[in-house]
């Protein structure tokens, strides 16, 4: 049973969640609702063999990173590892588990790789790349309380509904035989919904050819700041030249490793 942790990356669900370190109670229990700090080695968890240098680049399929790690729950249990040429990171699995490493009370973020260069730069103390105890986080965040209260949401529905009616339009457009990019519409349909709701302003993606320039500058912003995450430390030139690849592929090793 998970006692508790120091980082969860990801909301409440029954795919795979990453963490960075676990922390377990001793043998001797020292009460109820006691936290200790012993951490148990993430060599300890089960998890797949790996290559020398690669670890468990090829355990993943890149076309179904999420399939590939549900389909590792399934053979190595709820909690395994997985090993990068940037360290080795604990999975954890199922809605039980997942719920208990979400809470804040036992759990922190840390702020890593791409999102600490952002923090240092363009973004600086923002929902995704402040630390817990920042004050201008502190600021921030009771500001945005009202926004984010259960009212507001009600108030936030028709726009909700605007987007998704414009992105079920584009999709009764298509013919049966043409294919749909899901990740690139929900990406639409995500930031398109946070212009219209948060700033009352239309990007209007769906009846666009290119993203909106705004979108185009964020996301060179984000793209720049994962280039310039600093990579891990190699121990000899023959790692360096086989994690090389790893650095320029898919972003889920960039989470998995940072």
């Amino acid at each position: 049973m998970l006692a508790c942790a120091r980082t969860c990356d990801s909301s409440i669900t029954d795919a795979p969640t990453v963490i960075r370190r676990v922390v377990l109670p001793s043998q001797q229990d020292p009460g109820e609702g006691a936290c200790m700090t012993e951490p148990l080695a993430p060599e300890d968890f089960p998890g797949p063999p790996g290559l020398p240098f690669l670890g468990n680049v090829r355990a993943i399929d890149l076309s179904q990173p999420i399939e590939s790690l549900m389909s590792l729950a399934r053979q190595y249990g709820p909690i395994f590892k997985l090993t990068t040429p940037g360290g080795i990171s604990v999975v954890v699995s199922g809605v039980d588990l997942v719920s208990e490493i979400c809470d804040d009370a036992r759990f922190d973020k840390v702020i890593t790789a791409g999102l600490s260069i952002l923090a240092e730069g363009p973004v600086d103390a923002g929902l995704f790349t402040a630390h817990t105890d920042d004050p201008m986080w502190a600021r921030a965040h009771g500001l945005l309380m009202a926004p984010f209260s259960m009212q507001a949401m009600r108030d936030y529905m028709p726009a909700m509904i605007d987007i998704a009616d414009q992105l079920m339009n584009k999709w009764d457009r298509l013919n049966p035989d043409e294919e749909i990019d899901v990740p690139a519409d929900m990406t639409r349909l995500t930031l398109d919904t946070i212009a219209l709701c948060g700033f009352g302003y239309r990007f209007n993606s769906f009846y666009r050819e290119t993203p909106h320039p705004f979108v185009q500058a964020m996301v060179r912003v984000l793209d720049e700041a994962q280039t310039r995450t600093p990579p891990a430390a190699d121990p000899d030139p023959a790692q360096d030249q086989c994690t090389a690849p790893v650095r320029r592929g898919s972003g889920l090793y960039g989470q998995l490793g940072g």
